[in-house]
């Protein structure tokens, strides 16, 4: 794969086994971002293929707009399946429609509604992200999967490609 006549990977291959979670650092310019957008599909390899069976890609961008939720809060905004759940549960509960409710309530179990806030709480403590920091910079960051208490924690508008 290159970029800007740059060649950022050549006979690279690997297999990533289910359940495996894998973090891309490096310094600008080393292809982190491209390599996710190439397992996303948005960009094609210059050579060779891409399988990816039934994988799931999140990817932290690298800017961030400005936001007053607190990260953990930012995080969980982007989980599009917990996100539906929530809003089909607050619609069930105003019309106090029992079944909807029970409908929307397996849904936002099964997207993980439980224990989300732990989950996103862990993640961003093992990014370096400190307690209650907001999103509040839009400064690059070179490290794709976030960069420490200086840099906002936020997923792409696709978490899911």
């Amino acid at each position: 794969m290159s970029r800007g006549g740059v060649d950022l990977l050549h006979g690279a291959e690997t297999l990533i086994s289910p359940g495996e979670r894998l973090a891309l650092i490096g310094p600008n310019g080393s292809g982190k971002t491209s390599l996710l957008r190439l397992l996303c599909g948005d960009i094609l390899p210059d050579q060779g293929s891409v399988e990816m069976p039934g994988m799931r890609i999140s990817m932290l961008e690298q800017l961030a707009p400005e936001s007053d939720l607190p990260g953990w809060q930012y995080v969980l905004a982007a989980d599009e399946p917990l996100s539906t759940a929530q809003r089909a549960l607050a619609l069930a509960q105003s019309r106090d429609d029992g079944m909807a409710i029970a409908h929307a309530m397996d849904a936002w179990q099964v997207a993980g509604g439980m224990d989300a806030e732990a989950r996103a709480r862990i993640l961003l403590n093992g990014l370096g992200f400190s307690r209650n920091r907001r999103t509040s910079r839009s400064t690059p960051c070179p490290v794709a999967g976030g960069c420490g208490s200086t840099w906002p924690a936020h997923f792409s508008g696709r978490p899911n490609c």
